[in-house]
């Protein structure tokens, strides 16, 4: 059994001090405190990475999300579109509408899934774009192993 919750948003406060110290990552990286990864895409002109961490909550919550790194240049349109999936259940949650802008700040998924005590899940982040009015698959983080004990 899982179950999906509304993740901790960062205040404007925090960001800026994250952003003066440094903390706030330039490449597609989860925290270097946190269990999880990224991988990078290259689709119709955006480079994007799509990324799975636990935050440091010792794999008993899965959060995605995804840096926009560069766009193609030109006029374009475009959604991107976070969801998270389990094998052997499917798809946990879609999250959409987010701005295809590049920028060093992720595209953090407005859910996030938590795992039951003495429950497995294999999970991973999936991202989308609806770019000029046409879907089209980014890529998936690498999968990790959520468990519901914070022991894999």
């Amino acid at each position: 059994m899982y179950q999906i919750r509304a993740p901790f948003r960062l205040t404007l406060g925090l960001l800026v001090v994250l952003a003066v110290t440094g903390a706030v990552s330039l490449l597609a990286a989860p925290s270097a405190t946190a269990t999880g990864g990224c991988t990078n895409y290259n689709a119709v002109g955006f480079n994007i990475g799509v990324c799975i961490d636990d935050r440091r909550s010792h794999f008993v919550s899965a959060y995605s999300d995804a840096y926009v790194n560069s766009v193609p240049s030109g006029n374009w349109s475009c959604q991107l579109y976070i969801e998270q999936w389990a094998d052997g259940v499917g798809k946990l949650f879609q999250d959409g509408w987010y701005s295809c802008a590049a920028s060093s700040i992720p595209k953090v998924a407005s859910h996030y899934t938590t795992v039951a005590p003495g429950d497995r899940l294999f999970i991973h982040t999936s991202v989308w774009i609806l770019f000029n009015g046409g879907f089209v698959r980014v890529g998936d983080s690498p999968p990790f192993w959520f468990c519901g004990s914070g022991a894999c």
